[in-house]
């Protein structure tokens, strides 16, 4: 019994740091007015249902562009004042922020799919 907890704990450890590299939780030291990558930020709310659904898709563009971009999501509910800057209306809200920290674009609502947003990313900032 003790050796399934310690693997189950070592598993979920080692899957949370997987994920942590590839999508940050938290906008806590990224630098948004000059990034070493170009930043995709997904702005969402815990109790916001289409921000749930695209969590999937987010991860898979992440991993697509793993080491291109940095993909960071920001809790509005946490960061009001970050989500307040980027005049975020409606959730989830994906912004595209060069590495210059000008907004490139974004896009707005839940319908967005991962291949459009890795093709969005690519071509906002030239990753082609």
């Amino acid at each position: 019994m003790r050796r399934i907890v310690s693997l189950a704990l070592l598993t979920g450890l080692i899957f949370s740091s997987a994920l942590s590299a590839k999508v940050l939780s938290s906008p806590d030291g990224i630098d948004f007015a000059k990034p070493s990558l170009p930043l995709v930020v997904k702005f969402f709310a815990t109790w916001c249902g289409p921000c749930s659904a695209t969590n999937a898709l987010f991860e898979g563009a992440s991993a697509a562009l793993e080491g291109k971009a940095i993909f960071v999501k920001v809790d509005i509910d946490k960061y009001r004042s970050l989500a307040n800057k980027y005049g975020v209306r409606s959730i989830p809200t994906f912004v595209f922020i060069g590495t210059d920290g000008a907004e490139k674009g974004r896009s707005v609502g839940g319908n967005t799919t991962q291949s459009q947003l890795v093709a969005k990313a690519t071509s906002l900032f030239n990753l082609g």
